[in-house]
């Protein structure tokens, strides 16, 4: 974990590309490992690059089906491509998801959230 801590403070010092850097390097070093893809993704649709972004939440869900936060990303970045119905439907199935079990990883942005916080924003991008 300690490059994707590397990452997250390169990234707070504008540093995007070298945070993007070091997260392909601790993904490469371990594979099983969701978090480093994720942060990419975040970092990335951060800086609306969302395709890039989008294809990184996707393997931070391979590696890990259940990290709800980078099925949030990808969420994210489905609505932002104006797939909104895509993105409509990835809500719905995180909905259900957080309802269950879900992994809320130390590292990610929001793993300080409540579950009755996180559902509210879930339901907050919902379509009306």
């Amino acid at each position: 974990m300690k490059p994707v801590h590397s990452a997250e403070r390169l990234a707070d010092a504008g540093r995007l590309e070298n945070a993007v850097a070091i997260c392909r390097q601790a993904a490469a070093l371990d594979p099983g490992c969701p978090e480093p893809e994720y942060l990419m993704a975040f970092l990335l649709r951060g800086n609306g690059r969302h395709a890039e972004a989008l294809y990184h939440a996707e393997r931070a869900l391979e590696r890990d089906p259940r990290f709800v936060f980078a099925d949030m990303e990808a969420a994210e970045c489905l609505f932002e491509k104006g797939r909104a119905a895509e993105a409509a439907l990835r809500w719905k199935g995180i909905l259900r998801a957080i309802e269950g079990k879900v992994r809320i990883p130390r590292l990610s942005v929001g793993s300080g959230i409540s579950p009755k916080m996180l559902r509210r924003y879930v339901l907050s991008r919902l379509p009306r």
